[in-house]
């Protein structure tokens, strides 16, 4: 395909975006597409969303009893925690640097403190890890220095990081009779937040979660939770059934040519048979083109509302809508962003009525 009919395409899949919020993201995914800027990718979310939290923070401060908040390095990460922070409403009172040659000066505003003054005077604060390659480091050091570890976020994502929204759940009205596929079921979230969305009024969920340990954290969360009508499969939505090389990690497992586990791959269609779908979910770390095409007769068939997540690869903001609108030409498209890195971009395609 040619420059000029990837432009056709692309102008293809703007028009057919339902509002202008859809239209500015698709934007930015194009423009992170060609330049891989982040800074600028993260500049227009910042400023388009609102409503932001970050749920590391607000565990702690639930918790402990501070006098203000200290981000232990101020460079580039550290700027942009400070930023995370204040989306959140929550304004830094340091910044900390063990580059003695930073301390007492400003970084955007605010004065700067040496580790070894941090250690010694301000234990009564909140210590934000504000560096992702050094953070181990960081923490280490106040260990040695007797810092109360409870008031050290050193998040598990390796920076902070701040959410908004009801992630799938947003943009539409349930209907009756939902049967909700969740492709990619990680802990569970989804299929509580779908119960929750739907008002316990549905017919049916089918959940694919390919990591068997969390495919029972799935099965242990419905159990408590007393959810009904859920078929749980400890497979992998794919486009044939065959066993697929698996990456497993604490977050983003994914397919690979060269994997530490082996999973069992599905396709959708072979599964669902006649169901009639309503709605289906992928978060599929970078497989969902891959679901799609196991889905493709259930999709042609059921019109169904659809959220997939095009954050893994940068293509997936052209690759995806235009697999979709292959299946389904009548489909237009919302984008929603949900957190403030590149993380959690999700394509919705409706047929409006």
């Amino acid at each position: 395909m040619g420059y000029y009919e990837k432009l056709l395409d692309l102008k293809k899949i703007r028009d057919l975006m339902l509002d202008d919020k859809s239209k500015i993201l698709f934007d930015a995914k194009i423009d992170y597409m060609i330049t891989r800027n982040r800074e600028q990718f993260y500049n227009i979310i910042d400023a388009l969303e609102k409503n932001w939290y970050c749920q590391e923070l607000n565990e702690i401060l639930a918790r402990v009893d501070i006098k203000g908040i200290i981000i232990f390095g101020c460079g580039h990460d550290g700027k942009r925690t400070k930023k995370v922070l204040e989306l959140c409403n929550y304004q830094p009172t340091y910044f900390c640097d063990s580059d003695i040659s930073k301390v007492g000066s400003k970084v955007e505003g605010i004065n700067v403190i040496s580790a070894e003054e941090l250690t010694e005077k301000y234990n009564d604060y909140l210590i934000v890890l504000g560096s992702e390659k050094y953070a181990e480091e960081m923490f280490h050091f106040l260990m040695e220095k007797r810092f109360p570890i409870e008031k050290i976020l050193y998040s598990k994502y390796g920076m902070v990081l701040a959410r908004r929204g009801k992630q799938y759940f947003d943009m539409f009205l349930p209907e009756d009779g939902e049967v909700f596929i969740d492709g990619g079921g990680y802990n569970g979230n989804t299929v509580s937040d779908f119960v929750e969305w739907s008002r316990e009024e549905y017919k049916k969920v089918y959940v694919f979660e390919p990591i068997f340990d969390m495919s029972q954290v799935i099965k242990g969360r419905i159990e408590r939770e007393k959810i009904t009508g859920v078929e749980l499969y400890n497979n992998a939505l794919w486009n044939k059934k065959e066993d697929l090389l698996f990456v497993e990690a604490e977050a983003g497992s994914h397919i690979a040519e060269v994997g530490n586990s082996v999973v069992k791959g599905v396709t959708l269609d072979e599964i669902i048979k006649d169901e009639k779908v309503t709605y289906i979910k992928l978060d599929v770390e970078g497989s969902e083109l891959k679901a799609l095409e196991g889905a493709k007769n259930t999709i042609k068939k059921n019109k169904p509302r659809l959220a997939i997540c095009i954050y893994h690869k940068p293509e997936d903001i052209l690759e995806l809508p235009l697999y979709i609108l292959n299946l389904v030409p009548e489909y237009k498209f919302y984008i929603r962003h949900y957190c403030s890195c590149m993380w959690e971009t999700v394509l919705y395609a409706v047929i409006p009525e």
